[in-house]
């Protein structure tokens, strides 16, 4: 399976992927996402079991990263459908978020296959070359943000058919959740142009900011995984941003957004060793979101 020639999704899908216990656990697969580093737009391994011909791109790692994604957690909720009918969702997904893309063919009015005009869609989705320059007509984003379009699809599964809205809740609420965090540094008027350039749905209103940053957030108010993911992406940018990062910040942060402290210890230490142990990928020249600094 080459992730960069067509009718890559086709034969991923016809691969006989071992079964794992993430399968079935919502919390598993977020922590085997955050493992690959797809959690921080970092996608620095894939799994086993996909016989690629080579070693794969960043932006190869993230589209398999994505096909394996929306696939394991598709069937948490459908165990019996198969990978067309996941294909076939996924197209419907796109379409409600707005941004399916039609293949050449397709331009040309002619009927679509699903399974190239996905490989179209995950191509505009996946932010190209490791920097900041928006891709071909603005459609691609910066791939920390891309993590979100997973936990947008499987509100979808779970039954919630708004998933625009929830999608631009999504990006607007890490936003602030991070200035509630990094606001006070100076780093944060750096970074703020760079995240309001990676959003999609929301740049217009943190552009115009109406007092959107003010309010207080409890992350508590969000099902498990999307809140699991808003912690890590704060911690991620805290620690590779701040020039000094110092627990007893994160720790207020922490008591201010409804965040149990252990927890928050553990993510905290959790992320600390997990840059530490990537460094060297890190200092091959993956930028990622912020352009990881390490402190």
């Amino acid at each position: 399976m080459n992730p960069s020639s067509a009718g890559w999704i086709k034969k991923f899908g016809s691969l006989p992927l071992t079964k794992t216990p993430s399968n079935t656990d919502a919390v598993l697969w977020y922590e085997d996402m955050a493992h690959w580093g797809m959690v921080y737009g970092i996608p620095w391994d894939v799994p086993s079991g996909l016989d690629l011909p080579h070693q794969p791109t960043a932006d190869e790692r993230c589209k398999v990263l994505m096909i394996y994604g929306f696939w394991s957690s598709y069937q948490m909720v459908h165990p019996k459908n198969n990978f067309d009918q996941l294909v076939h969702s996924l197209m419907e997904f796109y379409t409600v978020l707005g941004q399916d893309r039609k293949t050449m063919l397709g331009r040309l009015g002619f009927a679509n296959d699903s399974y190239s005009q996905l490989e179209t869609t995950l191509e505009s989705r996946i932010f190209p070359n490791q920097g900041f320059v928006l891709g071909a007509l603005g459609q691609s984003i910066i791939n920390i943000w891309l993590f979100q379009d997973m936990l947008a699809w499987m509100a979808y599964l779970e039954g919630n058919k708004n998933v625009l809205e929830y999608r631009k809740e999504l990006e607007l609420t890490c936003f602030r959740l991070l200035y509630q965090l990094m606001g006070s540094l100076g780093v944060w008027e750096i970074m703020k142009p760079q995240l309001i350039h990676g959003t999609q749905f929301v740049a217009q209103e943190l552009l115009l900011d109406q007092e959107l940053l003010q309010t207080p957030i409890s992350v508590k108010a969000y099902p498990p995984i999307a809140a699991r993911y808003m912690v890590d992406f704060c911690l991620f940018a805290y620690l590779t941003q701040a020039k000094k990062p110092v627990w007893s910040q994160v720790n207020l942060w922490g008591s201010q957004t409804n965040i149990d402290p252990a927890y928050l210890s553990e993510r905290y230490n959790g992320q600390i060793k997990w840059l530490e142990n990537h460094q060297g990928f890190i200092d091959d020249g993956w930028e990622g979101l912020f352009g990881v600094q390490l402190y």
